[in-house]
């Protein structure tokens, strides 16, 4: 994948340069395909997230974020009582005030190797060896994770959960008041959508829109921390998603499949990973003992 003479190849690589698209669906276009030739597309640099092409999942995400968060400051924080509610805005506002800084960070800084950048050579496919520390390439962030910005992407992940569910539970809340106190649901959704307190049909209307509302914050929370958690068993194993994923495809297909990474497959399984730790703790503590009494 490196070019043995990087300084003769670069000006001929960068004047025929591709005009990359501005939204994708895949990045596998760039690696595996005639579409653009890998040797034009070395000489292309992502320095971060705001950089084109731009992965159609970040768009999903982001979107997907305004609506739910906009959902929970124009309409759903009205089920909270008054003097909780300025609570609510001040909490929940500052935490997403820190999910932005943790995102934009994540996405503004350049994760590639400073070593890399140094020697000033055309953008390389392996992303192993361009993003310093790398981890993965995140879609919906639409940039590598590397050391840089590893930190600040599992606080995104934390904050990103907490306040989806947050927003789940005064959905259901909300949703709740439909079927046990529907005199107080109407006045409510009379106030935040200047209805009459006859609009029934207008109202039930606004009662399902609550619950898919619930539903959506629901599915982003519980795969936002089930994400969190899968980073937590790789934090455990002491692997990286690439790894971990390279060592999973191998022992499903029986063979190693990264021809550049002779090194032994790793061990995978959660549960015989701390059996190893423990055994081995145990085994450091005896033999500790045994040292202790000779002398």
């Amino acid at each position: 994948m490196n070019s043995s003479k990087p300084s003769s190849l670069a000006p001929e690589i960068l004047k025929d340069k591709p005009r990359l698209p501005w939204l994708i669906v895949s990045n596998d276009m760039f690696y595996d395909s005639d579409a653009i030739e890998p040797r034009h597309f070395n000489a292309w640099r992502r320095k971060n997230a705001f950089r084109t092409p731009v992965h159609i999942l970040t768009i999903l995400s982001i979107s997907v974020w305004l609506m739910i968060t906009l959902g929970y400051f124009g309409y759903i924080s009205f089920f909270i009582p008054l003097s909780l509610r300025i609570v609510s805005y001040i909490a929940v506002g500052t935490l997403t005030s820190l999910q932005v800084v943790c995102t934009g960070y994540t996405m503004l800084v350049d994760p590639q190797d400073p070593a890399v950048t140094r020697a000033r050579q055309p953008r390389n496919i392996d992303y192993v060896k361009i993003a310093g520390g790398y981890d993965h390439h995140c879609e919906y962030l639409n940039t590598c994770i590397g050391s840089r910005n590893y930190f600040p992407f599992c606080w995104t992940l934390i904050l990103a959960g907490t306040i989806s569910c947050f927003y789940t539970a005064v959905a259901c809340w909300g949703f709740s008041w439909y079927f046990t106190c529907r005199d107080d649901f109407d006045a409510t959704v009379a106030f935040m959508f200047n209805l009459s307190l006859d609009a029934r049909s207008q109202q039930t209307a606004v009662c399902w829109g609550i619950f898919m509302y619930a539903c959506l914050c629901a599915v982003v929370s519980f795969s936002v921390f089930n994400l969190l958690c899968f980073h937590f068993k790789l934090w455990i194993l002491g692997l990286t998603t690439s790894r971990y994923l390279d060592a999973r495809d191998a022992l499903k297909y029986g063979s190693e499949t990264n021809l550049y990474d002779q090194r032994p497959i790793p061990e995978i399984s959660l549960i015989k990973k701390l059996k190893e730790v423990f055994t081995r703790s145990s085994c450091e503590h005896d033999r500790y003992n045994t040292s202790m009494n000779i002398v």
